[in-house]
């Protein structure tokens, strides 16, 4: 497809309400069709939804770059089928995140669909033999979203774009790295618990071996008392600090400071029966590769897609085990150059991201 400025972009998502690792996806592509020239109508019911992202990961989007569609999204979550079969037939280039159900696209030019989730079960809904042949390709977030996903939809084709990290500004070059365990997550637990508790725990059994060392978590969250206050009440006594709802240059300060960091997302579940309880991919593991951070992460889920043993990070499988790597790591018996941990983010970042996305602009 040639493109032109004239060139018109819908972007759809059901999941903006809670802006975590999948909505920055989102919001990179629709950054990316901006920068090609394309006028993009955002489905969504409020518009504020734009300054918490450019607060949230950093963007600097205005709403004269992007038009709030608020009467498409009502006709999109609200309306039956033959209804909503007219919506895109006007674009050149639709974005569609997906719930577990395959929508209806026919716009004249790109139509994609984007799964940030590993659906056991997805819903093809009425006229899978029509939709399908509308379908440009079909987006995926690892290989491991794919693997799940993806034979449930064939022959369509796929391609797998992992999530866009903007490496450089990570980097802790000027920053000292402090006696700092980092785990950054939503408090909240939508689809999959961050396991916030199980840190604790573990941090609690090292930490008369860690001395001078801090846990800091930290996260977004829409209800604290829910969320925060138990694991506070759970972490008194001990040297953990919880950060919530921070700022993106918070975040960006903490990755710099810290020395290690901890992911468990998946640990506990059974990723045959419940896959979208694991992590996806795991785009705060890249952040801390990018920040010169140690990852000690869960071996489940698209984790092992960034993480390779030794080389850029650890992976465990129990919560003793990440008690052990963590104390080897404190105690310099195993060791990383930062060079390589840096070096090993490159291969997720935003250029990159753009690269992919610009093979299939072209296409």
């Amino acid at each position: 497809m040639k493109k032109k400025r004239s060139n018109r972009a819908a972007f759809f998502s059901p999941y903006l309400d809670t802006l975590g690792g999948g909505e920055r996806y989102f919001f990179t592509v629709l950054q990316w069709a901006v920068k090609n020239g394309f006028k993009v109508d955002l489905f969504w019911s409020d518009s504020e939804i734009l300054s918490q992202a450019n607060k949230r990961f950093g963007f600097n989007f205005s709403l004269s770059e992007v038009t709030f569609s608020s009467s498409a999204y009502a006709l999109l979550t609200q309306s039956s089928f033959w209804e909503r079969m007219s919506v895109f037939e006007n674009y050149d280039l639709v974005f569609f995140v997906s719930d577990g159900s395959i929508p209806f696209l026919n716009a004249r030019g790109l139509n994609l669909i984007h799964f940030q989730v590993p659906f056991k079960k997805v819903r093809k809904g009425l006229f899978w033999f029509l939709k399908k042949r509308y379908i440009s390709y079909f987006i995926y977030n690892s290989h491991f979203t794919q693997s799940i996903v993806q034979p449930q939809l064939e022959p369509v084709p796929s391609k797998i774009i992992y999530p866009p990290v903007e490496v450089s500004a990570f980097h802790a070059n000027s920053v000292k790295k402090e006696k700092i365990i980092l785990a950054v997550g939503r408090f909240d637990q939508t689809m999959q618990a961050k396991r916030q508790d199980l840190l604790i725990d573990v941090f609690k059994t090292i930490s008369s071996q860690a001395k001078g060392w801090k846990l800091i978590l930290a996260g977004g969250t829409t209800n604290y008392d829910h969320w925060v206050k138990p694991l506070q009440k759970q972490a008194k006594g001990y040297p953990i600090e919880f950060i919530v709802n921070p700022s993106w240059n918070q975040l960006k300060r903490l990755y710099q400071q810290a020395t290690i960091f901890w992911h468990a997302a998946g640990y506990g579940i059974n990723p045959y029966q419940h896959p979208e309880r694991m992590e996806h991919f795991g785009i705060t593991t890249v952040e801390a590769l990018a920040a010169g951070c140690v990852p000690i992460v869960y071996n489940g889920g698209g984790l092992p897609e960034i993480i390779k043993p030794y080389q850029n990070g650890l992976l465990f499988s129990t919560p003793t085990q990440l008690a052990d790597l963590t104390l080897q790591v404190i105690n310099q018996k195993i060791n990383f150059k930062t060079q390589n941990l840096t070096s090993s983010a490159n291969k997720f970042s935003q250029e990159k991201f753009y690269q992919k996305l610009d093979k299939i602009l072209q296409h």
